[in-house]
């Protein structure tokens, strides 16, 4: 009879390793899978982020093209060159 439960209880402690061990695995398999899921998603954010990065600054430069600046100053506040006897030079020592 101590055999018999002996046995029985060795058996039922490695079904309860098993069964704890086969949750362990889907658990970790799910979190897994989870963080993945959450990594694609922030790296596609970063590549949207980088790609509007790009145009920013593309679109940053031409408006700060001299040319640009040139023709804003000319047409809307009405700036010109002024004539060579207008221009004072200033030496700092």
């Amino acid at each position: 009879m101590t055999l018999y439960r002996n046995q029985l209880t060795l058996l039922l402690t490695l079904l309860l390793a098993v069964v704890i061990s086969g949750v362990a695995v889907t658990w970790s398999q799910y979190t897994t899978r989870t963080t993945f899921q959450q990594l694609q998603a922030l790296q596609a954010e970063q590549e949207e982020a980088d790609t509007l990065w790009k145009k920013l600054t593309i679109e940053r430069s031409t408006w700060a093209t001299p040319d640009r600046v040139e023709r804003i100053a000319r047409e809307q506040l009405r700036m010109t060159v002024p004539a060579a006897d207008k221009v004072v030079i200033l030496h700092v020592e």
